[in-house]
């Protein structure tokens, strides 16, 4: 039933107010109907999500805890969180119909997409303000290496290669300068995430390594180990942030829900500021696939290099290339 709004003026000529079903509207507003409230599509009974393991599974999932939480409160339905054995693991288990939501890194994404064009891009982040950050390429604070040409011949980590800023911006930037990762090292490790990179060039298992910033002041909330015990020698170009994809199977209406909430999550307020704080973003933007073109680009210079193929974080963590 459409409320029809009457206006009604007395004896001075100013509105008043009409009555309509025991609803008072002032006089000049036009009442509209209130949207339902959102309810689960039938079907719908659960969510499940998964993050690529950029971290160690312990601090992933105690910073998304909240998030989780916050999410199955909004949408009305348990919500699984889960972290991923590899980076390109991830893209396969949405492949499979096992993940609902992932929470890809940028050249996840553009593996995972490139062979399930279904993959539905949902929000990116921002992050300290800013839709795309640097990798960086660091050394012990106390270690004799101050540049990238003081590397050759030393112990190199990265993160995976399927990471990007653990493997595919840091390695275009030592070519780019002259150094082939694959020749250049005296030993070459694939430690599955950026904690593991830090603490292996800490510990002087390595003497550099390739991660992204955030990965600084986690190791140090969580292992005390301050970003000045590392020294930074090289910075990767500008890369665009993780972002939140749906699955091909995930229902529409779910993906809409989905997108409209976490454009209203922000750290302006305080319940943005009490979900996305632990997890070091400000807010959500809408995701733009093309924003991720230059990693795609990123990726066909590696392959044009003759640069080996994927290796997953179960394959290559710990692996040594060249000598021992």
């Amino acid at each position: 039933m459409i409320a029809l709004l009457g206006l009604a003026l007395g004896c001075s000529g100013s509105p008043t107010a009409s009555t309509t079903m025991g609803a008072t509207t002032p006089a000049g507003v036009t009442a509209q109907a209130q949207a339902p409230p959102w309810a689960p599509p039938a079907g719908f009974s659960h969510l499940r999500i998964a993050l690529t393991p950029y971290l160690d599974t312990a601090a992933l999932l105690k910073e998304h805890e909240g998030f989780r939480e916050w999410l199955s409160d909004r949408l009305h339905v348990p919500v699984e969180l889960n972290v991923a054995t590899g980076y390109d693991d991830l893209g396969r288990q949405m492949r499979n119909g096992d993940v609902d939501l992932g929470e890809f890194s940028p050249y996840a994404y553009v593996r995972a997409r490139a062979a399930d064009p279904g993959l539905d891009p949902l929000v990116s982040y921002i992050a300290a303000g800013a839709a795309t950050a640097a990798g960086y390429i660091v050394v012990d604070a106390g270690s004799r290496f101050h540049d990238l040409e003081d590397l050759r011949g030393a112990r190199f980590a990265f993160v995976d290669r399927a990471s990007t800023s653990g493997f595919l911006y840091p390695h275009r930037l030592l070519v780019d300068r002259g150094i082939d990762p694959e020749t250049a090292f005296k030993q070459v490790d694939f430690l599955g995430n950026h904690k593991a990179v830090l603490l292996a060039v800490h510990g002087g298992q390595d003497d550099a390594g390739a991660v992204f910033e955030p990965a600084l002041h986690e190791l140090e909330a969580t292992q005390g180990i301050p970003a000045t015990a590392f020294r930074i020698v090289a910075k990767t170009e500008r890369i665009p942030n993780d972002l939140l994809c749906a699955a091909a199977t995930l229902p529409q209406p779910v993906r809409d829900e989905l997108q409209r909430l976490l454009l209203g999550l922000n750290v302006a307020n305080g319940e943005g500021a009490n979900v996305l704080t632990p997890m070091r973003i400000n807010a959500f933007v809408a995701a733009d696939d093309h924003a991720y073109d230059p990693v795609r680009a990123a990726d066909a210079a590696l392959h044009t290099g003759g640069a080996p193929d994927a290796c997953h974080a179960q394959e290559c963590a710990g692996v040594r290339v060249g000598p021992p």
